[in-house]
C-alpha cells in the first residue's frame, strides 16, 4: 500500500473518498482512492495492491463475481514492493500483542492496524505522526491473529522512518517506510 497525506485531516472531518479498481490480474487487484476535503481539494490518495488468499493464506484466484463487478483491463505491472533495509543491529524491538478489536472478518489483523502500529512508535523517535505532507509505503507479508506477539523495530532513515514487525518465529509480517513528501501543486 502507498498512502500519501498532503495535509493534516482533523478528527471528525467530512471527506469525499473516490475508489476505483485500476487493474486486475489472476490473484491480485490494484485499488486507487482519492480523498478530497469538503470544498473538493485533494488531501491524500492511496494505491493498494490486494493479493487474494484462501483460508490458509495462499494466493487464490479472484472470485468471478468480483471480476464481473469490476471489469477493468488486466494489469501489466507486478504488485508494488516496499524496500526497507534491515533494522540497525543495536536496535532493541518493542513487543506488541495484537488486540482482538483489530481483527477483520477474515480472522486476521486489519491492514490499517499496521499503520497505527507504525505511527504509535514515531514520537519515540522524536517524529510527529501528524506532520504533513508524508508518504507511507507498507507491505503486508503474513496475516496475524488476535493474541499474536510481534517484535516491532522502528528507526529513523535519512528521509523519514522505517518499521519491520516480526512474528514470534522470526518471519517478517510487515515492512513499512514513512518519507517526507513534496507538497503537491494546487490548481
Amino acid at each position: 500500500m502507498r498512502l500519501r497525506l498532503d495535509e493534516p485531516i482533523p478528527y471528525g472531518a467530512v471527506l469525499d473518498v473516490t475508489t476505483r479498481v485500476a487493474s486486475v490480474r489472476r490473484f491480485w487487484a490494484r485499488r486507487k482512492n482519492l480523498v478530497r476535503d469538503p470544498i473538493g481539494r485533494p488531501v491524500g490518495d492511496t494505491t493498494t495492491d490486494w493479493i487474494f488468499t484462501d483460508d490458509t493464506g495462499r494466493p487464490s484466484r479472484i472470485p468471478q463475481a468480483m471480476e464481473r463487478a469490476f471489469p477493468v483491463a488486466p494489469a501489466r505491472t507486478p504488485p508494488d514492493r516496499t524496500d526497507v533495509d534491515d533494522p540497525p543491529g543495536d536496535l532493541t524491538p518493542s513487543l506488541y500483542v495484537v488486540p482482538a478489536h483489530e481483527i477483520d472478518p477474515r480472522g486476521h489483523a486489519n491492514n490499517a492496524a499496521y499503520l497505527d502500529l507504525f505511527e504509535d512508535a514515531l514520537p519515540g523517535l522524536g517524529l510527529d505522526p501528524q506532520k504533513r505532507p508524508v508518504v507511507y509505503a507498507l507491505e503486508y507479508l503474513k496475516p496475524i491473529a488476535a493474541g499474536d506477539a510481534l517484535e516491532r523495530f522502528v528507526w529513523e532513515r535519512p528521509s523519514g522512518a522505517a518499521m519491520i514487525a516480526r512474528a514470534a518465529d522470526g518471519t517478517i509480517v510487515v515492512r513499512a517506510r514513512r518519507d517526507s513528501a513534496v507538497p503537491p501543486e494546487r490548481a
